[in-house]
């Protein structure tokens, strides 16, 4: 045998043996581990990302499998890490509800960024529900697009985690003149869609007040924060 074909013949069997060491069995994953789920649980991560039970160390792309946890509503973001020789570790963020719109008898929890997270029959009370906007057309898993939310989203934001747990109702029924209510029926008056921060800060310090006073208030006005009034 020549020198040639000797080492044609060499390289096959190297090529060969490659060829079935990587698709062994050595190089199935067998170990996958999820972190950051807190509403998911890891089977059901397992079934959204479509790995399948046979599925390769050396034939798995991370980012279709990224892709694949990030089309789920839920699901903000997903990072794969493949650990040599067999293991994936995948992180997850998920979408966290801030508020809920109704929907033709049912309400949508809805993040921060406006995404449409889930159906809900008994929507969470330490979320308020935003009235007076359209939600006829609402895809789960994509931003609903609707005047006046942004607005919305942007007060629940701004506002402490203690005072949204008071927050009732905001309603966008007329963009010009936003109102809100707490679970305790206190109406206030924000206005315009502009300057929110400002006013939110406002209307902290008048809850406060309030409270500490133990005060009975029909109404608070902060559609002009630089002279809010109080009934």
């Amino acid at each position: 045998m020549s020198e040639r074909y000797r080492f044609l013949f060499l390289l096959l069997v190297v090529v060969s043996a490659s060829f079935t060491f990587i698709n062994s069995v050595f190089f199935l994953i067998s170990d996958i581990t999820f972190k950051g789920n807190k509403s998911l649980s890891g089977e059901e991560l397992l079934m959204i990302s479509n790995i399948g039970e046979r599925a390769n160390f050396f034939r798995l792309d991370e980012k279709v499998i990224a892709k694949n946890l990030e089309e789920h509503p839920i699901i903000r973001k997903a990072v794969v890490h493949k650990l040599f020789p067999s293991s994936l570790k995948i992180e997850i963020e998920e979408r966290v509800a801030l508020a809920v719109l109704p929907k033709e008898g049912h309400f949508v929890e809805i993040d921060s960024e406006g995404v449409a997270m889930k159906f809900t029959r008994s929507p969470d009370d330490a979320m308020p529900i935003i009235t007076g906007i359209d939600t006829s057309v609402l895809t789960l898993g994509e931003r609903v697009q609707t005047p006046g939310l942004e607005s919305a989203l942007e007060i629940i934001v701004n506002l402490s985690e203690d005072t949204r747990k008071e927050l009732s109702e905001i309603n966008l029924t007329v963009p010009i003149d936003i109102h809100m209510y707490t679970i305790d029926g206190l109406k206030i008056y924000i206005g315009q869609a502009e300057r929110l921060a400002n006013k939110v800060r406002v209307l902290e310090s008048i809850l406060k007040n309030i409270n500490e006073r133990g005060l009975k208030v029909e109404y608070v006005d902060i559609r002009y924060e630089n002279a809010p009034v109080v009934k």
